[in-house]
C-alpha cells in the first residue's frame, strides 16, 4: 500500500496552536486462490482524510481544542477493477459432471478464471466535529479539580455498496 501522510502546525499566538493534516492510504490486494488461473478476485480499500485542529488556552483555568475533519476511506471504487477487463463470461472447469434434470451440474472445481459474474463498489464518506474543554480549578473545596466535557458530531456518514453485472447481467 501507498500511505503518505502530511501534517502542517501553526502557532498563531501564544495561546492558540493551528494543525492541518492529510492522508491517504490505499490498500490493493487480491483473494485469488489456488484454482483462480488468473487474476479476478481484486479489492481495494482506504482512501484520502483531511482535518484540522486549533487548541486554544483561555488565561489560566480553561482550554478548548476543536477538530473537524473528513475523509473519503471506503471499499472498491471502480479503478480497482480498471486493469481486469471484466468482459466474462466467468469461466469454471470442474472435475466431473453430472445431470441434473435439463442440464450438467459440475462437481470437484480444478480451475476458475476467465472473469468475474458481478464486482462490487464500496464508496465511503464521514465528516466529524468535535469540541472539548477543559477547566482547571485549584485550590477548590477538598483540592484541585479539572472538569471536562465535550461534543461529537457526525454529520454525514456514509456507506453504499453497489452491485454492478458484467456485460449489463447477460
Amino acid at each position: 500500500s501507498w500511505q503518505p501522510y502530511l501534517k502542517l502546525s501553526a502557532k498563531a499566538t501564544n495561546n492558540h496552536e493551528l494543525y492541518g493534516y492529510f492522508q491517504n492510504d490505499r490498500l490493493n490486494l487480491d483473494g485469488n486462490r489456488e484454482y483462480n488461473y488468473e487474476q479476478i478476485m481484486v479489492q481495494s480499500t482506504g482512501g484520502p482524510l483531511y482535518g484540522g485542529k486549533l487548541t486554544s488556552i483561555w488565561g489560566t483555568s480553561l482550554t478548548t481544542t476543536l477538530t473537524v475533519s473528513h475523509n473519503r476511506k471506503g471499499g472498491n471504487t471502480a479503478d480497482t477493477f480498471a486493469d481486469l477487463g471484466l468482459s466474462g463470461p466467468q469461466i469454471i472447469i470442474h472435475r466431473d459432471a453430472t445431470p441434473t434434470g435439463p442440464r450438467l451440474v459440475g462437481s470437484g472445481r480444478i480451475l476458475e478464471g476467465g472473469n468475474l459474474q458481478s464486482y462490487q463498489l464500496q464508496p465511503a464518506s464521514q465528516s466529524m466535529i468535535r469540541m472539548d474543554l477543559t477547566w482547571f480549578k485549584d485550590q477548590a473545596f477538598a483540592g484541585s479539580h479539572e472538569f471536562q466535557t465535550g461534543l461529537f458530531a457526525a454529520p454525514s456518514s456514509k456507506y453504499d455498496q453497489l452491485t454492478n453485472y458484467v456485460n449489463d447481467g447477460f
